[in-house]
């Protein structure tokens, strides 16, 4: 599975001091709020394809690491900021 431009834009929002004074769901918002509908959706869409069923934590941390983030997560972590990435997404594509 390829990571999508969207999702590596996405990715390398989260730097070290891009969360000072926030929550991890202020965080995650005001991340996703400077992408569009279009990157909403496809980094939505790659997530959702992501975590399906069972997740291979090699391959989220591959999806992660390539996106070019400076935060590093063990696999539990991971999976749990992933997934609250995703619902922010969704949430704000109902919106």
């Amino acid at each position: 599975m390829r990571t999508p431009d969207e999702f590596r834009d996405l990715g390398s929002s989260f730097y070290a001091g891009s969360d000072i004074g926030l929550t991890p769901e202020q965080w995650i918002v005001a991340r996703i709020s400077i992408l569009s509908a279009r990157e909403k959706k496809r980094s939505l869409e790659f997530l959702n394809e992501l975590l399906d069923g069972k997740p291979d934590s090699r391959r989220l941390l591959e999806a992660w690491e390539s996106a070019g983030s400076n935060y590093c997560f063990h696999e539990p972590d991971l999976v749990v900021f992933l997934k609250m990435l995703r619902d922010a997404l969704e949430q704000q594509l109902q919106q």
